[in-house]
């Protein structure tokens, strides 16, 4: 095994190809200063949670209720309830104005969440089942205030198009974005689809944002995970917020076959990623990628943005080319028979990090701006691993 000391950077145009059984054959450091902060700032992205972001605390505070749209099944009889759709809408699925509720599961049912709509999805009271179902997105976010059928929610900080929360599962479900989704605010809690705490679990599914102008995914949750199996995820042309996001303690699974793509994001001004990971809470294991993919390629963006979180790689390919930023800033990786590829990525560093453990893995980093990996703090292991580092640190040449 090979300790790589903290505070190193392997970059530049020098070359370096290895294959670590024990021993890392001279490979090309600098110290910490030859890259300074100066150098990269307008490039790096920062670590912090951005200005558009606000802290997600949960709330239980009482306040007055107000009107909730309920989806649920009523009987011929009972058509007095104000608050439940009648047997004609539960069929349809017909949406009210404003907010809609449903604590129950559905089967070969279509949701058309339109312009001035959002549905809240809650298994908070008991575990509810979606199969084969469609959820389309279309017009603008919604925020959500008040009380809510008795649902536990961030009051307040909850602007979206779809709310899950609580233990629900979906089965070969399909979730997309219609031309001209968007966000409404500039708030970091404001996401197309938003799930919050809870055991929530996707087998099987497809979710899909095609030009949606905001930030597609969030999860906000304090406890339990958001597990996707079998199930892809993807965006083309993501504008003006993180592709996917993670805030408060959440934790991300993709598992057995899954796939996390993200491809020709843009923004009209300032930084965004790919990925992104608030640090509300450090040091915790955050996300897990297990016998599945993820790539972010041929972004006017970042890649990972997940400051001091755990990342455990296991038997999965992560593939970060041809970005205009980082294609890592910050996170500890813990790698094990896995591929790495950070190419391309000529307005910053490849792999910046806290620090990793990689062992009976590929790590190929080719064309960066500038350092192909720099540690930021912890010392690192390759252990068994094939390492190609070469032709980094291409901002700094005068050509």
């Amino acid at each position: 095994m090979k300790r790589v000391k903290k505070g190193l950077g392997i970059l530049t145009s020098a070359s370096m190809i290895a294959t670590l059984t024990g021993s890392l054959v001279s490979p090309v450091l600098a110290q910490e200063d030859v890259i300074t902060e100066d150098e990269v700032v307008e490039n790096e992205e920062v670590t912090t949670v951005p200005e558009e972001t606000s802290d997600v605390t949960e709330t239980t505070e009482e306040v007055k209720e107000e009107p909730v749209e309920t989806l649920t099944e009523t009987s011929e009889e009972s058509t007095e309830d104000a608050t439940a759709t009648d047997e004609a809408e539960l069929d349809s699925n017909a949406l009210n104005e404003g907010v809609n509720v449903t604590k129950e599961g559905a089967t070969n049912q279509t949701f058309d969440i339109g312009d001035g709509q959002v549905l809240m999805i809650s298994g908070q009271e008991a575990p509810i089942v979606f199969d084969n179902c469609t959820f389309n997105l279309s017009g603008g976010t919604v925020k959500i205030s008040g009380n809510q059928g008795g649902i536990s929610y961030n009051n307040g900080e909850t602007v979206a198009k779809l709310w899950i929360g609580g233990d629900v599962t979906f089965n070969n479900c399909t979730f997309v974005t219609q031309a001209g989704a968007t966000k409404t605010t500039t708030a970091g809690y404001d996401a197309a689809i938003y799930f919050f705490s809870g055991n929530i679990n996707l087998n099987g599914c497809t979710l899909s944002a095609e030009g949606y102008n905001g930030q597609f995914l969030g999860l906000y949750g304090s406890s339990g995970a958001v597990t996707f199996n079998q199930s892809n995820i993807s965006t083309v042309g993501n504008k003006n917020g993180w592709s996917y996001a993670m805030y408060a303690g959440s934790v991300l699974k993709l598992l057995n076959g899954s796939s996390m793509t993200a491809t020709g994001m843009t923004t009209d001004s300032g930084n965004i990623n790919a990925f992104y990971s608030g640090d509300n809470r450090t040091g915790y294991d955050a996300i897990f990628v297990e016998d599945s993919t993820i790539d972010f390629s041929d972004n006017a963006a970042g890649g990972f943005a997940i400051n001091n979180v755990n990342i455990h790689v296991k038997n999965s390919d992560i593939t970060v080319n041809n970005n205009k930023g980082n294609g890592c800033n910050s996170g500890y990786w813990i790698v094990d028979n896995s591929t790495i590829q950070m190419n391309g990525n000529r307005g910053g560093h490849a792999l910046s990090c806290i620090g990793f453990e990689m062992s009976n893995s590929a790590l190929q980093i080719l064309h960066n701006g500038y350092a192909g990996v720099y540690i930021q703090s912890q010392d690192s292991s390759l252990v068994n691993s094939t390492v190609d580092i070469r032709c980094n640190g291409e901002k700094l040449l005068s050509y």
